[in-house]
């Protein structure tokens, strides 16, 4: 996906509930380090529940999500993804939603 702001030119994702997807991210400009990723269900925390092994890696500027799993049907997920340019920390976010 290719980022547009702080969130991702293709707008909401889409994934089902026994779905193992592992979502890769564009941003504008350089990716040297990401500094965390949360995801959050409505305003509960599930990162842990929902992206239980991995981590997010960046090579070539290029952002490779741990696989989000374990989803809730008709639940919608926030991705926010926090990451360094080499002099700043950066945000960007997409929903995912469970259908």
């Amino acid at each position: 996906m290719s980022v547009n702001g702080r969130g991702v030119q293709e707008g909401t994702q889409y994934q089902g509930p026994g779905e193992k997807i592992t979502w890769i991210v564009v941003p504008e400009g350089d990716v040297v380090s990401i500094s965390g990723v949360v995801v959050t269900d409505a305003t509960e925390v599930v990162t842990a529940a929902v992206m239980p092994t991995g981590a997010a890696s960046a090579a070539s500027d290029i952002i490779t999500l741990a696989p989000l799993l374990n989803l809730v049907l008709h639940h919608t997920y926030k991705i926010s993804i926090h990451y360094s340019d080499g002099l700043n920390i950066l945000e960007i976010a997409f929903d995912v939603v469970c259908s």
